[in-house]
């Protein structure tokens, strides 16, 4: 099942001057971002060389008060791979910032992945109009629920006994011919 995300990727030259990476600018830096969610990512600093010296900050508000710094990061010299951004919630305010302390301006790519829409698995379709959380009210139902038999029809009740989750018919040979699903 795939969680729908927002990619907010690209490259820039990084000097002394703050770069806000989800907005790509060095304008009013740290910005506001306010799409709710979660995010993580990665910033490649394979270029970094021997004294080169990089930062790399995240930001957030909380109940529209003040943007604050959430956590700071130095990555220093050389790199053998790419840096991962830690997956965190935000909401009201946050930005992830890049900032040269030492050495060489360098062309650093990036790539922040946002969660975006209905992130809770129990909630997002598996199929569709079949959440999780419905599948497993069916599927409990089917197996520990009551079930009534009328003729060639039967129907299965939901574990707590409040709602029809499963009504079949069957041919004469016990195959069920018709479902219908309950909600």
């Amino acid at each position: 099942m795939a969680i729908p995300f927002t990619e907010l990727a690209s490259s820039a030259t990084i000097g002394t001057t703050p770069r806000s990476l989800p907005a790509d600018t060095t304008t009013g830096v740290p910005t506001s971002q306010t799409t709710k969610g979660r995010i993580t990512g990665f910033v490649d600093f394979m270029a970094l060389a021997a004294g080169d010296q990089y930062k790399v900050e995240i930001y957030e508000k909380v109940s529209g008060g003040t943007q604050r710094l959430v956590d700071t990061w130095f990555i220093t010299g050389a790199q053998s791979g790419l840096w991962p951004i830690p997956e965190l919630a935000v909401s009201e305010g946050w930005d992830v910032v890049c900032t040269k302390i030492a050495g060489t301006d360098r062309t650093i790519r990036w790539a922040i992945k946002q969660e975006v829409g209905d992130v809770n698995p129990l909630l997002a379709n598996v199929l569709t109009g079949y959440s999780v959380a419905r599948m497993l009210k069916i599927i409990a139902g089917g197996v520990g629920g009551k079930v009534a038999v009328s003729g060639t029809t039967r129907t299965f009740r939901q574990v707590d006994d409040s709602a029809d989750v499963i009504t079949g018919t069957e041919d004469s040979s016990g195959n069920r011919t018709a479902v219908t699903h309950g909600s």
